[in-house]
Formats: structure tokens, sequence, C-alpha cells
């Protein structure tokens, strides 16, 4: 297995930080609100972000900014060209996309894979309409 994550679960990741092409900076602290972490877990919001980062930028969908003073911290996120193409793309897809029990199931397994820290009961039964 490689080091990164796939091409489709990292476009997926970079749907949970950029929900829109067009907002294409946004700051460490912006991000952590967007994705509903605990901004009380520093160290641990810096390794998560430290996570996405790799994968994002494996596929150049994003370029971190640092800070010019010594030591150098992650101040913001950046789109890269080739990010807005692939979100704008996975946009348009989604509309698309028929939405089925397989569907979401498959979608909720690729979201605890990426989120081990979670754990996720998922159950549906059929409405029987009295």
């Amino acid at each position: 297995m490689g080091k990164y994550i796939s091409y489709r679960a990292a476009v997926e990741a970079l749907r949970t930080i950029f929900d829109s092409p067009d907002k294409d900076l946004l700051t460490t602290t912006e991000i952590f609100q967007l994705v509903g972490r605990d901004l009380n877990n520093v160290e641990q919001n810096k390794k998560w972000l430290t996570n996405r980062l790799t994968d994002l930028k494996h596929y150049d969908f994003v370029r971190p900014i640092y800070t010019k003073e010594s030591p150098k911290l992650l101040k913001k996120v950046q789109l890269t060209p080739e990010g807005k193409k692939a979100l704008a793309s996975s946009l348009n897809q989604e509309l698309t996309k028929e939405i089925t029990l397989e569907s979401i199931a498959q979608d909720i397994k690729e979201f605890a894979k990426q989120n081990p820290s979670i754990k996720i009961d998922f159950t549906a039964t059929v409405r029987t309409e009295a």
C-alpha cells in the first residue's frame, strides 16, 4: 500500500477543507472551524492538519503558507489551480451523482478510515407507512 491516500480520497479530504473553489485561502483557525475541530486541542489539530496537508500536497492541491519569523509556523493554506480544478470537478460530479444506500455506506467507510478516532454506527430500515 502506498504512502498517500488515493486521488479520490484526497479530493474528498480537500472538500472537507475547501467547500468552494471561490475561497482559495484559509487560515488554520478557519480550517479547524470549518471541519468542526475543537480549537482548544491545539496539538491534536496541528497533527491532523499536517497529515491532511501531506496527502493534499502530494496531489498539488494546496500550498502551505508559513510565517516568516523563526520558528516557522503554518499560517494559511492556499488552494492551487490543480486543487481548484479537482474541487470544481468533484462538485460538478456530485450534482449528478445518484445517492443510494450502498453509496452512503461507502462514504461512511471512507470517512471512518479518514477519522479513526470517531466511532460510527450505521443502520437503515425501511419505513412502513401506516
